[in-house]
């Protein structure tokens, strides 16, 4: 059992080099309710609801050699986890038992195959450490729990995006990040120079480009205006007004560009979502080499 710690910066650090992780706990997303209560009326009326935040737990145990050598460590940790700016965390779990491999007498000893500390997904978590770590030194150690809270989305994350599926193919990327990523093998495309196609959504939350990351390029396009990218399956329509001569929109997020001017005023300010699951794309009013559509997939 281990957890990865990844900065913004792009530094790696894992908590099994401070200690041993027992666990990784992840709790529900939290659900804040709005309601109101009218007088001469049983119950509540009900005003709906929205995802605030998770939290996670990791329980671990400082190791030590030497007396003095806990004290560094406590600090080293104190160094990596309490940041002001969030992190990454990632879990990972060994797939068997960690445990020695049959040897013939006079050969190295070495562990069974399968016994390292692997990603159990793709998934990641933007967190941030809450509460105050006090650990009390043992003789042979100290234990602690570690907690976290997402700080921005509540939801897991992938490591990855589509056009690194795209570009890695199905088998790669099973292999890389595993099967419990929802990967469809039948559509693992996320560039297409159609004018209809299938976008496999692979999480269980609706992508958004208002908080979530979703960028969609449409390369060498050649329009005379009124250029409609939709989703059929979610009724979502993006139209561009303005005509185009082979060059590439890009609507990222809520940014709408051609090459690099920004073009927001130019289109009609709506924006394709993905649900989970298969969404069918239909564009209109134009022709292009190619469409990229790069999204991370999120998870509840």
């Amino acid at each position: 059992m281990d957890v990865e710690i990844v900065k913004k910066d792009g530094s790696v650090y894992r908590l099994s080099d401070f200690g041993v992780v027992y666990d990784f706990v992840v709790g529900s997303i939290s659900i804040e309710q709005y309601s109101d209560r009218v007088e001469g009326r049983f119950g509540k009326v009900d005003y709906g609801a929205d995802y605030t935040s998770r939290r996670i737990k990791v329980p671990m145990k400082f190791k030590h050699n030497e007396m003095h050598h806990y004290a560094h460590l406590r600090d080293d940790l104190y160094g990596v986890l309490t940041d002001v700016e969030s992190y990454y965390i990632r879990e990972m779990r060994r797939p068997k038992r960690l445990e020695y491999e049959f040897v013939d007498f006079g050969e190295t000893p070495r562990f069974l195959p399968n016994t390292d500390n692997q990603y159990v997904n793709g998934k990641q978590y933007l967190v941030r450490m809450v509460g105050e770590l006090e650990p009390e030194q043992l003789f042979n150690g100290g234990e602690i729990e570690i907690e976290f809270e997402t700080t921005e989305l509540p939801f897991a994350e992938t490591i990855y995006t589509t056009l690194e599926v795209d570009e890695t193919g199905y088998i790669e990327s099973i292999n890389k990040y595993g099967l419990a990523d929802n990967l469809n093998q039948d559509l693992v495309k996320y560039r297409h120079n159609s004018l209809t196609f299938d976008v496999w959504n692979g999480g269980n939350v609706t992508v958004i480009p208002e908080s979530m990351f979703l960028k969609i390029d449409v390369v060498g396009l050649v329009t005379s205006g009124n250029f409609v990218i939709q989703n059929d399956s979610t009724g979502d329509k993006f139209m561009y007004n303005d005509s185009v001569s082979s060059r590439t929109l890009t609507l990222d997020g809520m940014q709408v560009k051609v090459d690099q001017t920004n073009k927001l005023r130019s289109c009609n300010r709506e924006f394709i979502s993905l649900k989970p699951g298969l969404n069918r794309i239909t564009v209109k009013n134009g022709t292009y080499q190619e469409i990229k559509v790069d999204f991370k997939k999120y998870y509840k």
